[in-house]
């Protein structure tokens, strides 16, 4: 059984987060928390097998709060919510150490290869994202290109 905590300061997204997670895996859910403050302390003190947390959590970098557990705790695994991806803010938490980043209109199944992919020891990037990223990087690339004509 796998213990989670979840970071999320809008009621309806953790209630529906808890819910949808009691559908893809055997759980226990050892904390919540609606803010940043004593976040990361709660986090090491329970010790979750993963810890999901919103990007955009009140009182909190979540740059800075991925940094800090994945140094004291490289076995705590970091789930990242996020209601839109861009390329800084992913690019951000992954190279902090983020485990996932999900998107939190992600369907089902996007929730249920995250959570297995981290529990496997493996990343994951929420398969919308990662083909804006492609996108972003194609286009930053062609940006830099000067135009040639023939």
């Amino acid at each position: 059984m796998s213990r989670f905590f979840i970071a999320e300061d809008h009621e309806i997204c953790r209630l529906a987060l808890e819910m949808t997670l009691s559908l893809v895996t055997d759980y226990e859910l050892i904390g919540q928390a609606v803010s940043g403050q004593g976040l990361a302390e709660r986090i090491l003190a329970l010790e979750p097998d993963i810890a999901f947390i919103d990007i955009s959590l009140p009182e909190a970098n979540a740059i800075q709060m991925v940094k800090r557990l994945k140094s004291e705790s490289a076995s705590i695994k970091i789930v990242v919510c996020a209601g839109y991806a861009d390329e800084f803010r992913v690019r951000s938490v992954m190279e902090a150490g983020a485990d996932a980043f999900l998107l939190k209109g992600a369907p089902f199944k996007s929730l249920k290869a995250a959570v297995e992919s981290v529990q496997r020891g493996d990343r994951w990037i929420d398969p919308e994202v990662a083909r804006t990223l492609t996108k972003s990087n194609i286009d930053a690339l062609l940006a830099q290109r000067p135009l040639v004509s023939i």
